[in-house]
């Protein structure tokens, strides 16, 4: 984007832009649920969430906060956590292991506490803000499989494909389930690749998927012709109740003439509906191609440029002596090397799991 685009684009945001939390809040007003779609590895998205949940649930009347990282398996362990007297960190970490093996991501297992805190200053009377999981413990458990495996094998491409066709429908019915039929106000916070509502992927998967299936042994009907290649949970829930539901997308670097117009505007942070406005058509960069704004985000959060985010804080000594001996091969296949304990794991991680933005 020019000088000569930025410039209007600029002043129309200095009229039409939210504080980031104002807008966030204001949602509900028009919408039942709310997807925040973040992206995994950086620090800031999981902060702004940690600290609107109190405005959430006192003023937008949120009810619910879903979320990709935990298994609607373990829902009554969570509800425990967030609504016991005192917190109890090592319950929480126990949890937080029975989940994703190299989920060391204190961040994500920081919203927990945080679910706990807005229960604990609610009005005497008011029902807790309940916190739920969207990812089955089957799907969880495949993909470890998978990262375990030599690739290629018949199991191999079953689970790989009932994870691609199944995971997203998982997640969209759980919202259902948890929010949209109960007619309570939810917040749901997913990774970018299951957020949007108006993007539909290609049949065709993308060249850099191509290259880390094993092709030779990939059945004939993988990717079938007439469909896309993979769901989205957001689409799915779009597609079923419209305008109930609302996607938002944190900037994460997807859109980078965002930043010109940002420094035209004089604002450091900002959020906007995408629809109605200048930056429909603005096009994406990396993983989306010249694919316009209006496809992948409705409504719009700018925390900063790209170079002032952060990489996620670390849980140290997540992985246990316990977790190690039995997912050893997860492990070392996944992250393609020996490891000898569960410290050598844990220090890996701690330096590689979670790259700076």
């Amino acid at each position: 984007m020019g000088t000569d685009a930025a410039a209007p684009a600029g002043a129309w945001l200095r009229e039409n832009a939210w504080a980031p939390e104002d807008y966030l809040v204001s949602l509900y007003k028009s919408h039942q649920v709310v997807i925040f779609g973040e992206q995994h590895n950086i620090h800031e998205h999981k902060t702004f969430v940690a600290g609107l949940l109190g405005r959430l649930y006192s003023e937008a009347d949120v009810q619910c906060l879903a979320w990709e990282f935990s298994c609607p398996e373990d829902n009554d362990r969570l509800q425990h956590l967030v609504t016991a007297d005192t917190f109890d960190e090592a319950a929480l970490l126990a949890l937080a292991r029975d989940q994703y093996l190299d989920w060391n991501s204190a961040d994500h297992w920081d919203l927990v506490r945080e679910v706990w805190g807005v229960n604990q200053a609610r009005p005497v009377g008011k029902a807790p803000m309940r916190m739920v999981g969207l990812r089955s413990r089957w799907v969880i458990d495949a993909h470890q499989e998978i990262c375990s495996m030599t690739p290629g094998s018949p199991r191999y491409w079953e689970l790989l494909a009932l994870v691609g066709r199944e995971d997203d429908a998982g997640m969209a019915g759980q919202v259902e389930r948890e929010i949209i039929t109960r007619g309570v106000k939810g917040f749901v916070f997913v990774g970018q690749a299951h957020d949007m509502t108006k993007y539909e992927y290609p049949a065709e998967p993308p060249k850099w998927l191509l290259k880390r299936l094993p092709m030779e042994s990939m059945p004939a009907d993988f990717f079938p012709a007439d469909k896309p290649w993979r769901t989205t949970m957001g689409r799915l829930l779009y597609q079923k109740y419209a305008d109930r539901v609302f996607q938002v997308c944190p900037y994460a670097g997807l859109f980078p003439d965002i930043e010109k117009v940002m420094a035209e505007a004089n604002l450091g942070k900002a959020g906007f509906t995408v629809e109605g406005g200048p930056f429909a058509d603005m096009k994406a960069g990396s993983g989306f191609y010249d694919t316009p704004m209006k496809l992948l985000a409705q409504g719009f959060v700018y925390l900063g440029p790209r170079s002032t985010l952060h990489a996620n804080r670390v849980i140290r000594g997540f992985v246990s002596q316990e977790m190690f001996e039995r997912h050893r091969a997860y492990y070392e296949r996944d992250y393609s090397r020996c490891f000898v304990n569960a410290q050598d794991v844990d220090e890996h991680l701690q330096k590689h799991r979670w790259r700076a933005p």
